[in-house]
């Protein structure tokens, strides 16, 4: 059995037309069963299931649970932390450990990173700025609340992964 499955992992080594449906079926809004995708796809079922396992064991998808922040009274923002000195994925490690801090990243851009927060009130969010801004490599942080949040209901990455194909 452990043989069939690295078989079948090492023939998905790029994704293929039917990854890429499978792919903007599992990222839409809709959520759907795997009977529900066959249905979709016109596939059966043990297909369905087998791909979507190579997918993530793979590492193209991986499931991850969100806490609706917003709606058990939290409100949530966004820290852009612009560096004086310091490697920024060492400061952003730091970031992370700050008590409210739920996401860090280093984009291309304006800032040097970016931290996804959630606090309750304001004086939540000034600490949270304050604890930031006391790292010696921080030179200063903006602030933004998000107040919506929406999802592409058919993420863009899927139409380039399609074109490729």
């Amino acid at each position: 059995m452990r043989k069939a499955l690295r078989k079948n992992i090492a023939d998905v080594s790029r994704i293929d037309e039917f990854d890429v449906k499978l792919l903007s079926l599992l990222t839409s809004q809709g959520t759907y069963s795997s009977k529900e995708l066959a249905a979709k796809l016109d596939k059966p079922l043990s297909t369905v299931q087998r791909r979507i396992r190579i997918l993530f064991e793979n590492g193209y998808i991986r499931k991850r649970y969100e806490v609706d922040y917003l709606k058990l009274g939290w409100r949530k923002g966004v820290l852009n932390v612009y560096l004086k000195d310091g490697d920024p994925e060492s400061v952003a490690k730091k970031v992370l450990q700050i008590t409210g801090v739920i996401q860090v990243s280093v984009p291309l851009g304006d800032s040097d990173l970016s931290a996804s927060v959630v606090y309750r009130t304001n004086e939540d969010a000034l600490h949270l700025i304050r604890q930031i801004k006391r790292l010696p490599e921080v030179q200063s942080v903006t602030w933004t609340e998000e107040v919506l949040s929406m999802y592409a209901t058919h993420p863009v990455i899927i139409d380039s992964l399609s074109d490729a194909i």
